[in-house]
């Protein structure tokens, strides 16, 4: 599963989001897995639970997100620290991804179904994505 922590800005406190994710088929050359989301209200209280549960974070580093809906396709926009930013279109089919693309006038650029870690091993594999920081 994926925990996520938001932290707060601008009047909105911080969260936590909790994400099970199903197990990653690759179908038409597209990603599909479920993937079920909550929200914890509050961060510091979770975050306090989950360590006396015996979690530790194997994995946490800082991401900018901007989020968009095209119609029924959700479009994300990420930024890593040392990495170019990349989108992730996320549609029920195949097929309206590549309408959303067409609409966007996204072109010349590489499509794949890797989740963003494999694709970062594969494409940057001289930087450690365990602990990303902007102000590192």
């Amino acid at each position: 599963f994926r925990l996520r922590r938001w932290e707060a800005k601008e009047g909105f406190p911080s969260k936590f989001e909790l994400c099970f994710k199903g197990p990653k088929e690759i179908i038409d050359g597209m990603k599909v897995r479920e993937e079920i989301e909550t929200t914890v209200e509050d961060a510091d209280l979770f975050q306090t639970m989950m360590f006396r549960l015996g979690y530790e974070i194997p994995l946490d580093n800082d991401k900018r997100r901007r989020s968009y809906k095209f119609g029924d396709v959700h479009v994300d926009i990420d930024e890593y620290p040392k990495v170019p930013a990349y989108m992730e279109i996320e549609a029920s089919s195949k097929k309206e991804i590549d309408q959303a693309m067409e609409q966007l006038e996204i072109k010349n650029c590489e499509v794949s179904a890797e989740t963003a870690n494999e694709l970062f091993a594969r494409l940057y594999p001289e930087i450690d994505f365990d602990h990303l920081k902007f102000n590192a």
